[in-house]
């Protein structure tokens, strides 16, 4: 049995983590939201533009799909875990399915260009896999450097390779429950300040401009 990331949480009779569950619904109805505000916003004019625009470019764009990324690089760990209790080639299994979500990806694509199924399931197959081979140590620095180097881009769809290893690690590493709140305060600050430099910057002061302020302003809010 590929014993990849220990969990010692104990979880339901149901086999799921309902808190998993929970918090990938949050980032589900998030991402939901803010796509149909990009969808709607599409045929209106920028001056005709009002405060619910400016409320979900500025506080909801780019905070819900990093949190859906990390989770899927969690689930990855749980479902090879699960996998290797059935068959020997729970590698292979996990081949299937991302091959099934690919299939679905190019599908949408055909109604919806630059929909995210396909590329997630790309990133899993280049990835997620590989990395399973990996020490978690490995795991960990390579989703750090990833991430970082994401960000230094410009991020979007480019976070989404490090967030994966970075949800494979927390799976692994599992940080004590003490670091919740320390973490929460850190970010959620880290948040506010650079929200606020980039509402200045689209205001007009390129003086405080760098190309990872908005993803790192994102990647705070997604963290809080």
């Amino acid at each position: 049995m590929i014993r990849l990331f220990p969990v010692t949480r104990t979880a339901p009779a149901s086999g799921r983590l309902h808190e998993l569950d929970a918090l990938r619904g949050f980032a589900v109805c998030g991402i939901m939201l803010v796509n149909t505000w990009q969808h709607a916003r599409e045929g209106v004019p920028a001056v005709q533009r009002g405060a619910v625009d400016w409320a979900v470019e500025n506080l909801g764009q780019s905070r819900f799909y990093p949190v859906f990324s990390v989770l899927f690089g969690m689930s990855i760990v749980l479902f090879l875990d699960s996998a290797a209790g059935r068959t020997g080639r729970p590698r292979l299994v996990l081949l299937r399915r991302l091959a099934v979500l690919g299939v679905l990806g190019l599908l949408h694509q055909t109604v919806n260009p630059g929909e995210v199924l396909l590329p997630y399931a790309l990133f899993g197959v280049l990835v997620l896999l590989p990395a399973s081979f990996l020490p978690r140590g490995g795991v960990l620095l390579l989703g750090i450097a990833v991430t970082v180097w994401g960000v230094r881009e410009g991020g979007g769809v480019i976070l989404i390779p490090g967030l994966f290893l970075l949800g494979m690690a927390a799976m692994e590493y599992e940080p004590p429950g003490w670091t919740v709140g320390p973490a929460f305060v850190t970010s959620a600050a880290l948040a506010v300040v650079l929200g606020y430099l980039w509402v200045r910057v689209t205001a007009g002061d390129r003086s405080l401009y760098f190309r990872g302020l908005y993803p790192t302003a994102g990647l705070a809010a997604a963290t809080a």
